[in-house]
């Protein structure tokens, strides 16, 4: 393998002419020979063993042997060409092509397609009704057409429609380009489109359609493990997830309004696989169920191991946006591409041989280092130390840089330059190799942001903050720190508007309370007016009102009125100095009863009920993060009309471990939403800005653009934002 990925290189590199882009075809030959076939034992090499040995027997199970197999590119790209050599070996034969059926060129009826389904799911319709929701669109929307249209006639062109049997086959996919493609053949197999309408084909054309996945995302969703894999929420919001008017009371069934054939691993040789990993110090394997291991690989999905969803190990072609269509990928992408296809054919030979062991790497020569930094240094201009320190962090991302869209990779590497002499060179290099999947994912939320743009962001967080603060930030919470770059400049704008009424949320935001309190009793000393919105219960937020009281200082004591809790998220509000400010609702009785009857059929049971506020927890072992959300939801649509607050919340939990995912659903008679609108009734408190710290959840409601989220870093960041404000204050202090 070492011997043809070097040959390849030598072969690209001769008419290579741009410098970066061969820089890029070495790395990646490097990194391809140093990682994997010089380390067979590797948790890294095992994964791809076990992605690519698992093809042959999905070709198996999945592709038709009557009618035509069309894979979708190209994710799917793996099993196409596993089917190709099967069928030329006779291990099964197969009539299988390839075709680009995505969101980049199927962009609208993708978007439209996903919309209808959620609508449909929302509102209880059935497919029939569905499909006639879809058809007006076709009418009415002429983008939307011209898309259905011209796939349509792409799989004329190609001889497909030739074939009455057609099975699309994805990897990995929940199925909604799958619907599309039902949607558009169904339509005009029965009819043509004529001066602005459709009208019936006097012959019809009757395909029959079928469609398999490698991995149904629906299946791989609800697999337990202590991380976190798939934090994918747009697809799954569709009507495949739990669509009211097939499922009930949340427990899948198996015939869906789309049959959707998946992949059965009964036949792997699941012991076998396991071997491979199980002691190799990969962390999930020790809790996750062999079953579910092989779905993983089946999607292709070794984030475990190498911190990214779907794999990108190599693709010949990719998408260009300006052009709009596929074009060649480049050498540094291609010679993973010629990778990929010899541990297939190592996979291929090992199913045909009855065993799934890897075929013995021979010796290989070492890469020498220098050739590629030289052409790095000549790119950008760096001196020696800067540019070796540059190729050291490339390296350890190799999968990610070099596999990046072309027209991408540059900007992505001058924002890494840029965040090395922000932070220092060594520094990034460190946290590179010892924070690699943090590391990994900063860089994925970078790519996208132009140079300028990017380097303003740094320089507007210095201001806000320090670059001492700016750097504790990044080191402590990557994820978060993401957001923080993508949302600054909005965040200075934020900040340095008229503010007269900060807002905050207690937990998360305020939280030790003790320090909570002293930024408090500063905003106080500045004349601020200040409101608290939070779950916390009317007991706590007097404690707090007794705590606040004994810090204020006597000269102040006049502002307790200016002061405000909405205590049980909204639920009742009261001023420091005692004054109800609105009177505590209950929940009605005929509500309650139509709550019960939901949370019984979740599994939820209640943990805590009050005549205002009902506390519920899921009453099994296996807590899904997942399910606990389309319970909530679903509990919210249910309850819009009942002006209700429904929230996810950790219950009783032992362990504070803020990773740990919610086990409860609170429901209040009053919501934060209601709680800020009641506020904004008195014109006091129109200058104001939220403060909060969960603004996918409790908060939500309340964080607007203007407001300040600070997810990930709580009082830390809150004590800095608040200080900016005051020292902005543009008001006479008392």
């Amino acid at each position: 393998m070492a011997q043809r990925l070097q040959a390849f290189a030598s072969s690209a590199a001769f008419v290579e002419r741009d410098v970066f882009s061969k820089y890029l075809l070495f790395l990646r030959r490097d990194y391809l020979i140093q990682e994997i076939c010089a380390t067979p034992q590797s948790d890294y090499t095992k994964a791809l063993i076990g992605i690519f040995s698992v093809s042959p027997f999905i070709v198996k199970d999945l592709v038709s042997t009557k009618g035509i197999n069309i894979f979708l590119a190209r994710d799917a790209a793996r099993d196409f060409v596993t089917a190709q050599m099967m069928n030329v070996l006779g291990i099964k034969k197969n009539e299988s092509y390839i075709m680009y059926f995505a969101r980049n060129n199927f962009k609208n009826v993708y978007g439209i397609t996903t919309k209808l389904a959620c609508e449909a799911r929302s509102n209880h319709l059935c497919e029939q009704e569905l499909y006639r929701k879809m058809s007006e669109e076709f009418i009415v929307n002429t983008v939307f057409r011209d898309e259905a249209i011209n796939a349509y006639s792409t799989l004329e062109r190609g001889g497909i429609l030739n074939y009455k049997k057609i099975r699309f086959i994805d990897t990995w996919a929940s199925g909604t380009i799958f619907y599309a493609l039902y949607f558009i053949i169904k339509l005009l197999d029965e009819h043509k489109y004529e001066k602005d309408k459709l009208v019936k084909k006097k012959n019809p054309t009757r395909h029959k359609l079928s469609f398999a996945v490698a991995n149904d995302k629906r299946r791989v969703m609800v697999v337990e493990t202590p991380y976190d894999y798939l934090n994918v929420e747009s697809e799954f919001n569709s009507w495949w997830k739990l669509p009211k008017s097939f499922y009930s009371h949340y427990k899948y069934k198996q015939k869906l309004p789309l049959p959707i054939r998946s992949f059965n691993c009964d036949n792997l040789n699941i012991q076998q696989i396991l071997a491979w990993y199980r002691y190799y110090s990969v962390p999930f394997l020790y809790e996750i169920q062999p079953r579910d291991f092989c779905a993983l690989l089946t999607a292709q999905i070794y984030k475990g191991l190498n911190h990214f969803g779907s794999l990108n190990f190599g693709h010949p072609i990719e998408w260009d946006y300006d052009k709009k269509q596929i074009i060649d990928s480049s050498s540094a992408k291609q010679i993973g591409n010629l990778l990929r296809n010899m541990f297939l054919v190592n996979a291929v030979m090992g199913y045909q041989s009855n065993h799934l062991q890897p075929i013995k790497q021979q010796n290989f020569q070492k890469v020498i280092k220098s050739g590629r930094v030289s052409l790095l240094d000549k790119k950008f201009g760096l001196n020696n130390y800067k540019t070796s320190m540059l190729d050291k962090v490339l390296y350890d991302n190799n999968e990610h840089v070099v596999t990046c869209h072309s027209s991408m990779i540059e900007n992505l590497v001058q924002n890494v330059i840029i965040t090395m002499e922000f932070f220092g060179y060594r520094a990034i290099a460190k946290m590179s190799h010892t924070e690699n999947y943090n590391f990994q994912y900063y860089l994925n939320g970078i790519k996208f942001i132009p140079t300028h743009k990017y380097k303003e962001s740094l320089a507007i967080l210095n201001s806000v903050y320090t670059k001492k603060m700016v750097k504790k930030m990044l080191f402590q919470s990557t994820y978060h720190f993401v957001k923080e770059v993508l949302k600054a400049k909005q965040m200075k704008i934020n900040l340095q508007r008229k503010v007269e009424t900060i807002i905050f949320d207690i937990d998360g935001t305020l939280t030790p309370i003790k320090e909570g309190i002293k930024l408090v009793v500063k905003c106080i000393g500045k004349n601020m007016n200040i409101v608290f919105i939070t779950g916390r219960p009317i007991s706590f937020c007097k404690q707090m009102t007794e705590d606040l009281n004994k810090e204020i200082p006597t000269q102040l004591k006049n502002v307790a009125g200016n002061i405000l809790f909405y205590s049980s998220n909204g639920s009742e509000a009261f001023s420091a100095e005692g004054t109800i400010i609105q009177k505590r609702g209950n929940i009605p009785i005929h509500v309650k009863r139509k709550l019960y009857k939901l949370l019984d059929a979740m599994d939820l049971v209640i943990s805590s009920e009050r005549d205002y506020r009902i506390i519920a927890t899921y009453k099994g072992e296996d807590n899904n993060a997942n399910r606990i959300l389309a319970n909530m939801e679903n509990i919210k649509e249910e309850v819009k009309s009942d002006g209700l607050g429904v929230y996810l919340i950790k219950w009783n939990m032992e362990n504070s471990d803020k990773t740990l995912p919610f086990n409860s659903i609170d429901i209040c008679s009053s919501s934060k939403k209601e709680a800020l609108t009641h506020l904004l009734k008195n014109e006091k408190y129109k200058n104001y800005i939220v403060v909060g710290d969960d603004p996918e959840n409790s908060d939500r409601e309340i964080l607007r653009e203007n407001d300040i989220s600070v997810e990930g870093y709580g009082l830390f960041k809150t004590r800095a934002v608040v200080n900016y404000i005051l020292a902005n204050r543009k008001i006479k202090t008392s």
